[in-house]
């Protein structure tokens, strides 16, 4: 019972954080998804799945770009994809059939790096 209470705290506070300042205004959104790669060749190899990921998202509305960076001392890797606005993401993610399209790549490139890929929404600004 302890443990469940402790659940209901976590829950309530994540909902707490999750909660939308007024201060920074949301015009424009982007997912970034990003893992460690091993070297060269698994990088080639991440590129490949992006390739995949790409002819997916050029179906989908309101996605605006693709972008990858690979840091080749740390071998980080890095996709973002920026959408027009807040609706074309929750849209996107929303989308059943889009997600399990993503979750089949990710899962394809966690095997392929051997760990996690972690996925983040932002609100940028081009400066």
């Amino acid at each position: 019972m302890l443990s469940l209470s402790r659940t209901a705290r976590t829950l309530r506070g994540a909902q707490c954080a999750r909660r939308f300042s007024a201060e920074i205004p949301i015009k424009t959104v982007c997912r970034i998804v990003s893992c460690d790669v091993k070297d060269e060749a698994t990088a080639v190899k991440m590129d490949a799945l992006l390739a995949e990921w790409k002819a997916v998202l050029d179906t989908v509305p309101g996605v605006t770009g693709l972008e990858r960076r690979v840091c080749k001392s740390e071998w980080d890797y890095a996709t973002t994809t920026y959408f027009a606005d807040i609706d074309a993401l929750k849209s996107y993610l929303g989308d059943a059939a889009t997600q399990a399209k993503a979750d089949a790549i990710v899962d394809k490139a966690s095997a392929l790096v051997g760990g996690e890929m972690k996925r983040q929404n932002f609100v940028y600004d081009k400066m």
